[in-house]
């Protein structure tokens, strides 16, 4: 059973001996799960506006010893269940759930997904990802599968920005040899989305063995990519739906893309008019502006 089931069953249970402003935090809680997995009691009871006596004592309700027993548990559901679920089991939760997969319901679940990205808490891994992208000596990028897709996207134009960008999610058979020069001061940039993939889970060992500084896009902070990585910035993409969704994903991207060309950079700026020249001198692309 999941995190959420149980958490409903729970408060199903116990919920005559709730008082309202226990209530209020239920109500909260269930629709918010994977909050709880990551917030401290103050954090939620702000999140709730609620006291944090309030939330100890619905905890208490609910027969857990204490929050961080309810949290544990939340944190293996999302884990081991809603992140990591087969093909299988997420057909049968969309059959189950037609309410929730109208037009109208998955593009305001995709939206709330990427306002999600604007938590403090978020933007200070996303300040250091940065920071580090920009610095590192190379940059490795690597994506396996479905994931693989956008990591080769968001190499393609790390490429356009800075040298030494190598784009592992677009070789062919790629495996753990291609991490040979990969050393202390270069950084490994992977996207890890559910399902994990086990070639995923060694080439960040590897690069990690090597020196690497570690930065991973991926789900959940509970997830084995986050585990294994110096920083994560952790996307929500829908682990209930059948396919993951990339729009939380996507715009993380972007913002990072941005980031790296608002300065007023004179060597980002050579950069691009050399590569602007390159482009025109073998006519790559349509030209469509009007002459004279």
């Amino acid at each position: 059973m999941d995190s959420s089931k149980n958490l409903s069953a729970r408060i199903k249970e116990y919920l005559n001996t709730l008082t309202t402003s226990q209530k209020i935090a239920a109500e909260y809680i269930i629709r918010n799960i994977p909050e709880v997995a990551f917030s401290t009691v103050n954090e939620l009871s702000k999140k709730i506006g609620v006291s944090e006596s309030t939330v100890v004592r619905f905890v208490r309700s609910l027969k857990y010893s204490n929050y961080a027993d309810l949290q544990k548990e939340v944190q293996r559901g999302l884990q081991q269940n809603g992140l990591n679920s087969t093909f299988s089991e997420r057909l049968e939760m969309f059959k189950t759930s037609e309410d929730d997969n109208s037009f109208e319901v998955s593009i305001k679940n995709d939206v709330n997904k990427v306002m999600k990205l604007l938590d403090p808490d978020f933007y200070l891994n996303f300040d250091v990802a940065v920071t580090k992208i920009k610095s590192a000596k190379k940059l490795f990028v690597f994506g396996c599968r479905s994931s693989g897709y956008i990591a080769g996207f968001f190499a393609y134009f790390l490429n356009y920005m800075r040298p030494n960008v190598i784009d592992l999610s677009r070789t062919q058979n790629v495996n753990v040899d291609a991490l040979v020069d990969c050393k202390k001061g270069d950084v490994f940039l992977v996207v890890g989305m559910s399902r994990y993939s086990m070639l995923t889970i060694e080439m960040m060992k590897v690069a990690k063995k090597q020196g690497a500084f570690v930065i991973s896009i991926t789900d959940s902070i509970v997830s084995p990519v986050a585990t294994l990585s110096d920083l994560t910035m952790a996307c929500e993409t829908g682990a209930q739906t059948f396919f993951w969704s990339a729009s939380s994903v996507s715009a993380l991207i972007n913002i990072i893309l941005k980031a790296m060309v608002l300065p007023d950079d004179d060597v980002l700026k050579k950069r691009f008019q050399k590569l602007e020249n390159l482009l025109d001198e073998n006519h790559v692309f349509v030209n469509c502006k009007k002459k004279g």
